[in-house]
C-alpha cells in the first residue's frame, strides 16, 4: 500500500459543472485502479491524497502531472502505508465554502476551519494526514 499527496494550480478556475465532471471521472478511474483518497479544491488550487498500490498511485500522479488543466504540480509526500485513511471512498471530495450543487454527491463535504474530517484532527494523524492538513491550512489561509 502506498500514498501520494500533491498540489496543483488549475490553468483556469473550474466551474461547478467542470468540477462535477472531474469528480465523476476521478471516481471511476480510481475504482478501476483500486485507489482511494481525497480531492480538495479551492481558489483554483487542488490538493489530492491518493492511496493504493504503488504503481497505480504513481500512474495517477503522472497522469495529473501531464494533464494540461494543471500547472505547478508539486509532489509533497509519498510513502508506504499499512492501511488506507479513506477506505470505502474512491474519492472524497471537499471544496472550501458551501455549494448546494454538491450537497447530494456521495463523499462531498464543504470544508472550512471548523469542519475537518476525523482523520485530520490533531493527535490522530498519520504523517500523510499531517502533510495534507498543512496543505489545507495554507489553502484556508489564502482563501480567507
Amino acid at each position: 500500500m502506498y500514498e501520494i499527496i500533491y498540489s496543483s494550480v488549475a490553468t483556469k478556475k473550474f466551474s461547478d459543472a467542470e468540477l462535477m465532471d472531474l469528480l465523476g471521472i476521478s471516481k471511476l478511474k480510481n475504482e478501476q485502479l483500486g485507489l482511494t483518497g481525497m480531492l480538495v479544491y479551492g481558489g483554483g488550487t487542488f490538493v489530492q491524497l491518493i492511496e493504493g498500490g504503488m504503481d497505480e498511485a504513481r500512474e495517477l500522479y503522472q497522469y495529473v502531472f501531464l494533464d494540461p488543466r494543471h500547472t505547478r504540480v508539486e509532489l509533497s509526500h509519498q510513502q508506504r502505508i499499512y492501511e488506507r485513511s479513506f477506505s470505502g471512498w474512491s474519492m472524497v471530495f471537499k471544496k472550501f465554502g458551501y455549494d448546494a450543487i454538491y450537497e447530494n454527491e456521495p463523499g462531498y463535504e464543504s470544508l472550512n476551519a471548523g469542519c475537518l474530517p476525523k482523520n485530520l484532527v490533531p493527535g490522530t494523524m498519520t504523517l500523510g494526514m499531517k502533510v495534507l492538513r498543512k496543505h489545507l491550512d495554507k489553502l484556508h489561509y489564502e482563501l480567507c
